[in-house]
C-alpha cells in the first residue's frame, strides 16, 4: 500500500492533534493531517520549521524516519529511535559475532542482487550492448566495488562521465536520492535491532554506516532510473529543484518485485532487513532484495 512521504519546504509548525500529525503552513495557514501509520518518511528542509516534542515522540514510536536537511538543502541527519527493538542486545551479539563465511556469503548475495539490478537498468535504457565498449564489467565487483559502480554509471550516462568526476548536476541528483535511501535503510535496520555501523565486511570501511551502505547497493538502480530520466529529458539542467526532489522521494513508493509479488520499495526494505536478521540468527540463508523490472 502506498504511504505518505511528507516533504516540507516552507515555514511550518508540526504538532499532534487527536492522534494525528498536523502540519500547519505558517505562510498560507493551511493545515494537513496525517495518520501516523500512513507515513513512510518525513523530510524537513526549511530552517523555519518548528516541531513539538510530542510529534517527535509519536514519530519515533511509529518508527518513522525523520530527515533533516542542511543549509544546502541536502539530507544531513535523521532522528533515530534508541529503543528500536526489545531483543536488540542478543541480536547485536549475533551480528558482531557473525562468522567470516556467513558475512562473505551475505556480501556475495548483495553484490549479485546489485549487479542484476544494474544490468536490468541498462537493458531498460537500451544500453546493454555498450557495456563491453565502456569497460563495464561485474567481474571485479566483489573486490573492487567502487570500480564496478563507476564503470556502470559511466555506461549509463555516457563516456564523458569518467570516474574522475561525474557531471555536477547528475552527481547532486544521485547523491540526494542515495541519501534518502540510506536514511530509510538505516531506520529500518535500527527498527529490527541491527547496528547500521557494522557492515557485512566488518569494520574495515570508510563508510560510517557500513551496513546501511551495503544493503543500499541493490536499491541504487531505482534511484539511477529516475536520474537517468531527468538526464535524457533535460530536466536535470533545472538543477536539484523541488519537483525533482519530490520524484526522487517518491521512489520509496515505487512498485518493485520481491519474490513473485509486487510491493512498494519501502515495504521491500522491511523484507530485506527482516531477512538479514534471520540470517544472523541462523534461521535463514538469504537476504531478500527487490528485483528491478522494466516498465511493462
Amino acid at each position: 500500500m502506498k504511504q505518505e512521504i511528507i516533504f516540507i519546504t516552507e515555514a511550518a509548525y508540526i504538532c499532534v492533534r487527536q492522534g494525528q500529525l498536523v502540519v500547519h503552513n505558517k505562510i498560507d495557514f493551511n493545515e494537513l493531517l496525517f495518520f501516523f501509520e500512513d507515513i513512510a518518511l518525513l523530510v524537513l528542509e526549511n530552517p523555519k520549521i518548528n516541531i513539538t516534542l510530542k510529534a517527535i515522540q509519536h514519530l519515533n514510536r511509529n518508527n518513522i524516519p525523520v530527515i533533516c536537511s542542511d543549509e544546502n538543502l541536502f539530507p544531513s541527519s535523521m532522528l533515530m529511535n534508541l529503543h528500536g527493538n526489545q531483543v536488540q542486545n542478543e541480536l547485536l551479539r549475533q551480528q558482531l559475532n557473525a562468522s567470516l563465511p556467513l558475512r562473505e556469503q551475505l556480501w556475495q548475495q548483495t553484490m549479485d542482487s546489485r549487479n542484476n539490478n544494474q544490468l536490468e537498468m541498462l537493458y531498460s535504457t537500451g544500453k546493454s550492448g555498450l557495456n563491453k565498449h565502456n569497460g563495464f564489467s561485474f567481474d571485479n565487483a566483489l573486490n573492487d566495488n567502487e570500480f564496478s559502480y563507476q564503470s556502470y554509471i559511466s555506461t549509463l550516462f555516457g563516456t564523458e562521465f569518467q570516474p574522475s568526476g561525474l557531471h555536477s548536476l547528475t552527481r547532486s541528483h544521485l547523491d540526494y536520492g542515495y541519501g534518502i535511501l540510506k536514511a530509510a535503510i538505516t531506520n529500518s535496520l535500527v527498527g529490527v535491532g541491527l547496528l547500521p555501523t557494522i557492515g557485512l565486511q566488518g569494520q574495515n570501511s570508510d563508510e560510517v554506516y557500513g551496513l546501511s551502505a551495503n544493503v543500499m547497493e541493490p536499491y541504487k538502480p531505482f534511484i539511477d532510473e529516475v536520474v537517468y530520466r531527468f538526464y535524457v529529458s533535460g530536466d536535470i539542467e533545472a538543477g536539484l529543484n523541488q519537483e525533482n526532489k519530490v520524484q526522487l522521494l517518491d521512489v520509496l513508493n515505487k512498485e518493485v518485485i520481491v519474490g513473485d509479488k509486487k510491493e512498494t520499495l519501502v515495504s521491500a526494505l522491511s523484507r530485506t532487513t527482516s531477512s538479514l536478521v534471520d540470517c544472523y540468527r541462523g534461521n535463514g540463508q538469504r537476504i531478500i532484495y527487490p528485483k528491478f523490472a522494466q516498465a511493462g
